[in-house]
């Protein structure tokens, strides 16, 4: 029969044996998890559900602030589903993480992407650069070729300028 001593002690290395056993396990675990919950948030994205649901996911995946996320982001930024490329756009403004500048001033560079797309990432982008103080000016040049000869993107242009700015651009 086993004494309290060789109860505890039994105990306690099983204590030890799952704690070693969860550190060296848990990171893979935890990466695999949240790469599944990652690729779950997409394909509800891409689903044919509501619109809130849609927005829903790409909140939660904007929430969740890791790596995998942001390359999905980048990904939905880039579907064919205007609704989805816009809500993807405009939470890489909201999350302003490394590498959603250049996927934003991508899109709207894009000539064969929809106007609704590219003014998402324009009002994005803008947004972006309005925080960082920017003068209205470095922003005008750095997209005045984007948008030039759309006047669907010169008109929204014009509107983030007049929101963001003020009629005088801040110049």
């Amino acid at each position: 029969m086993w004494s309290l001593s060789r109860k505890s002690a039994a105990f306690g290395l099983a204590v030890v044996a799952i704690g070693c056993a969860a550190v060296i396990l848990g990171p893979a675990g935890d990466a695999t998890a949240e790469q599944d919950e990652v690729s779950a948030l997409v394909a509800l994205c891409n689903s044919p559900i509501g619109y809130h649901r849609k927005a829903m996911a790409i909140d939660t995946l904007l929430a969740m602030d890791s790596g995998s996320g942001r390359s999905a982001f980048a990904d939905l930024a880039g579907s064919s589903d205007d609704r989805v490329a816009v809500l993807a756009l405009a939470a890489m403004g909201r999350g302003d993480y490394s590498g959603a500048r250049s996927t934003l001033l991508t899109c709207l560079a894009d000539g064969d992407r929809s106007d609704v797309a590219r003014t998402a990432a324009l009002t994005a982008w803008c947004r972006l650069r309005k925080d960082d103080q920017a003068s209205w000016a470095s922003v005008n040049s750095a997209v005045s070729e984007a948008v030039s000869g759309n006047d669907r993107l010169t008109a929204a242009l014009a509107a983030v300028q007049s929101k963001l700015w003020g009629d005088g651009g801040g110049e």
